[in-house]
């Protein structure tokens, strides 16, 4: 029975945190171009630092997005000796 629910938690854990990643590239794309949009409207000239920030933004966010989408997809799983009640191990 713990082994079905560590199974079951390890393909939870793979959803939540695809969703989780999903989340995260989409809030940091809606940031960028809520920033650029703002600033274009105040017309504020190109070479300010402001954009670069922007951009530098941009990159690490979905580079976190997507070192975290490597986490969650590509896990190593160690098989753990399991002891039940009457001493015996199991796997």
């Amino acid at each position: 029975m713990f082994v079905i629910f560590v199974l079951l938690f390890d393909s939870c854990f793979i959803a939540l945190c695809s969703s989780f990643v999903f989340s995260v590239a989409m809030n940091v794309v809606l940031r960028y171009l809520y920033v650029k949009k703002s600033f274009l409207k105040k017309k504020l000239p190109a070479d300010d630092g402001v954009y670069k920030t922007n951009v530098v933004g941009l990159v690490l966010g979905l580079l976190s997005a997507f070192g975290l989408s490597m986490v969650a997809n590509f896990q190593v799983r160690k098989r753990a000796k399991l002891l039940t009640a009457d001493g015996k191990y199991l796997g």
